[in-house]
């Protein structure tokens, strides 16, 4: 199999959920991942960066370990701010096969 092309995509590439007080959360913003190919993919999301602990993948999500051909899912994504601060951290969406994989999503908020 040939690959080649946007095999799968992700909106929005970035998430700013301005400011929450801490011990707070966010309404879920979504990400919506996007399999363009023929054949179903295996999915897989993790949160890293400088401060991931202030962010989670929550209820809402349709994602599971694989998506259909020329199928959508969406991660629901959260802000918990954890310090009176700037915080950001970077969803990773890996999706096999794609050559572009993995998918980095920026996230930031304000803990005020």
């Amino acid at each position: 199999m040939s690959l080649s092309g946007n095999l799968v995509t992700t909106l929005p590439t970035s998430v700013a959920f301005g400011s929450f007080k801490v011990g707070t959360q966010s309404p879920p913003q979504m990400v919506t991942v996007t399999n363009n190919q023929s054949v179903a993919i295996m999915l897989s999301a993790s949160l890293g960066g400088a401060n991931p602990s202030n962010f989670a993948i929550a209820a809402g999500t349709t994602c599971g370990s694989s998506l259909a051909a020329t199928s959508s899912c969406v991660y629901a994504v959260i802000f918990k701010p954890l310090a009176r601060k700037s915080r950001s951290a970077t969803l990773s969406i890996t999706a096999s096969p794609d050559p572009a994989s993995p998918h980095a999503i920026a996230l930031s908020g304000t803990g005020t």
